[in-house]
């Protein structure tokens, strides 16, 4: 799945993962890392890794967290903005494309599924579950 929505992001030189972030930050505003990588479902040394191009080219910037100043928070940028701005379009035709591809039933399904699987790598109550 993750390379479908790389091809149809890669004329904006953005990961899905980048794009995951980007836009993350433009719903929920700055954040501190721990917890984007908590809503995202990665290890922080992963987000560190993804964050860094994002920082280098200016669509992101890092600073001290006012709640907490041992922590660090991430804020998009206007450049940031811009970028998500660009990338949606390709965002929306990969999510199209997926969707067509695999049946709008079956693509609930799958949506359903990964929110379950997330759900209870956090620790969260899922209201799904069955017991076996």
């Amino acid at each position: 799945m993750s390379r479908h929505y790389e091809a149809f992001l890669a004329p904006t030189g953005t990961t899905a993962t980048q794009f995951s972030i980007l836009r993350l930050l433009q719903c929920d505003g700055p954040r501190p890392l721990s917890r984007i990588a908590e809503a995202l479902v990665m290890e922080r040394t992963t987000l560190y890794r993804a964050l860094a191009p994002l920082e280098r080219s200016g669509l992101i910037r890092l600073r001290d967290d006012a709640a907490d100043s041992r922590a660090r928070c991430a804020v998009l940028t206007r450049k940031g903005a811009a970028r998500i701005r660009q990338a949606m379009p390709c965002w929306r035709r990969a999510q199209r494309s997926f969707v067509d591809a695999v049946g709008a039933e079956d693509w609930r399904e799958i949506a359903s599924r990964l929110d379950r699987i997330r759900r209870r790598i956090a620790g969260e109550p899922s209201g799904w579950e069955s017991t076996p």
